[in-house]
């Protein structure tokens, strides 16, 4: 009888052991992973309910400390997915626990990049490079960056991908697509629409080849652009030395976005540095398509250019891009022009087609500040006391918001985060220039650049372009006092908050008022 029992047993045993040295603990880290998702889902059908509304806040901490010790021991990808845990309006206990992960990623020792370079390259590292720096200059989730000479002299990057992410990627994926499944199948929240694009985009991302194919495409784009011209910059790459996990590409020197002190000691001016920031991610958006993803203050440098010395920004990190099908393009360029001069009629109509119920909710996540038709800054209290009936309410205006996903354009997805890095590096900086203005201008410029048949059709949108330009040159008057303002206040001693903060903390009062019962972190929009 023992014996019969035995066989399965040490099978199991070997299978864990074999996984843990010679699979980087994929299966290992998947189950738990699963384990810990059902202990969670476990604990809230149990503990979320009207008879213990007094013991939310205590639920939202203890499940947040386990999904964090989670994305901790897994890594990788969990360190991504907290991270962006850390960014969305999630309670005060959640975003404090994951920003902890914002802390250096681990890095690979110099051992296995040799290795993964003979793998790839077909030689030893100091076979290819005059130099190769053992210790990386930067490590992230899914890869490191070595600096390195080539043999003709020139300095490059060279992007390494971590040896477990070949192992892992595809079961991670997996499980966060089950994952979604079960959320939905569980508390009837509709997540799962969203699963497989995100999970074919978080493919592209680990694979180089894919990477320098958009670092070339988004290259051209910024040289179609005239104002671009010597004043963005995309390093280019070396395709004899890149392969899907490596990727090398022409060093540059340059001092990150969130350096602000550094940019201000090299005599950048951050109005400058910040407008070009906003108008070449708007160009994306509204008029290529083809839109940067993951443009933190890390993926972003600003140095002299080499030849004119005037101040130049420089993209990096091209693994997560969106392209925009054109009738989205044109129909956001809409929706945002409409925001702007309150065309109630056209913004229903915008909504609708996309299955979404509630425009205010929409402009609010996309403008990062609460709208409202009648454009009050803050909406009134709502009168919940119970926080169980408060967020029981929530999950039903989520759950009405979403009742089309499959109307809803998908490019949202990737385009909210990019409008969300824009947000929270104008802030770092000091709230220098009103990215609303910037961006709902760029929207109308590729909205009045449309060629027309007609001279009447033509004279019309050009009209319409100078009444808008009209209105936003009155808002910019608006936003450029209120920054004089606020350096007389700095002056005289007296602090005085940037835009962005502004809007933030209104953010955050919203949520509050339509979430009773739950404290949000006061850093959650950083």
């Amino acid at each position: 009888m023992k014996a019969r029992y035995a066989v399965p047993l040490v099978g199991l045993a070997g299978f864990f052991v074999y996984d843990n040295a010679f699979n980087y603990s994929t299966f290992t880290r998947n189950i738990k992973t699963v384990y810990t998702a059902a202990i969670v889902a476990i604990d809230y059908k149990i503990n979320f309910n009207k008879e213990k509304s007094n013991q939310i806040a205590e639920l939202h901490s203890r499940t947040a400390t386990k999904i964090f010790e989670l994305c901790k021991a897994n890594g990788g990808l969990y360190i991504k997915f907290g991270q962006q845990l850390a960014g969305v309006p999630l309670p005060e206990s959640y975003v404090q626990l994951f920003r902890q992960l914002y802390d250096k990623a681990p890095w690979s020792p110099y051992e296995v990049v040799e290795k993964i370079i003979q793998q790839e390259l077909g030689k030893h590292p100091l076979e290819i490079f005059e130099t190769f720096t053992p210790y990386p200059v930067a490590s992230a989730s899914i890869a490191q960056v070595h600096k390195a000479t080539l043999k003709t002299g020139e300095t490059v990057a060279v992007k390494i991908q971590k040896p477990e992410i070949k192992a892992q990627i595809y079961w991670d994926l997996m499980v966060y697509k089950l994952l979604m499944h079960g959320i939905e199948w569980i508390f009837d929240l509709p997540v799962a629409w969203s699963a497989d694009y995100i999970r074919g985009h978080i493919m592209q991302e680990t694979d180089f080849v894919n990477e320098a194919q958009n670092a070339e495409k988004a290259w051209e784009g910024v040289r179609e652009e005239p104002l671009f011209r010597n004043t963005v910059y995309v390093p280019q790459v070396h395709w004899d030395l890149t392969t899907r996990r490596v990727m090398t590409a022409e060093w540059i020197e340059g001092t990150p976005l969130v350096n602000v002190e550094d940019l201000k000691v090299q005599g950048h001016n951050l109005h400058t540095v910040m407008t070009l920031v906003v108008k070449v991610f708007a160009d994306q958006i509204f008029r290529t398509g083809f839109v940067h993803c993951d443009p933190h203050p890390g993926n972003i440098l600003v140095r002299k250019h080499p030849k004119y010395h005037n101040t130049q920004v420089v993209l990096l990190d091209h693994g997560l891009y969106v392209q925009s099908r054109e009738q989205f393009r044109q129909e956001y360029a809409l929706f945002w022009k409409s925001l702007f001069t309150l065309d109630l009629a056209k913004l229903d109509s915008i909504a609708a087609s996309w299955g979404l119920p509630d425009v205010a909710m929409f402009a609010t996540a996309t403008l990062a500040r609460p709208w409202k038709r009648n454009q009050r800054l803050v909406g009134q209290k709502v009168n919940m006391t119970d926080a169980y009936e408060a967020h029981s309410r929530a999950k039903a205006r989520m759950v009405e918001f979403l009742q089309a996903s499959d109307k809803l354009p998908k490019e949202l997805i990737f385009i909210g985060r990019n409008l969300n890095c824009i947000r929270a590096n104008n802030k770092y900086l000091g709230s220098p220039v009103n990215r609303i203005n910037i961006m709902a201008d760029w929207a109308v410029k590729s909205l009045g650049t449309r060629k027309s048949n007609t001279l009447r059709g033509w004279v019309a949108a050009k009209l319409d372009y100078v009444t808008f330009q009209t209105t936003l040159a009155i808002a910019s008057i608006g936003f450029s006092l209120s920054t004089w303002f606020a350096q007389v206040l700095r002056l005289i001693g007296f602090e005085h908050k940037g835009f962005e903060q502004v809007m933030d903390d209104a953010m955050k009062r919203q949520l509050e008022e339509q979430v009773p019962g739950i404290k949000f972190d006061d850093q959650l929009f950083e």
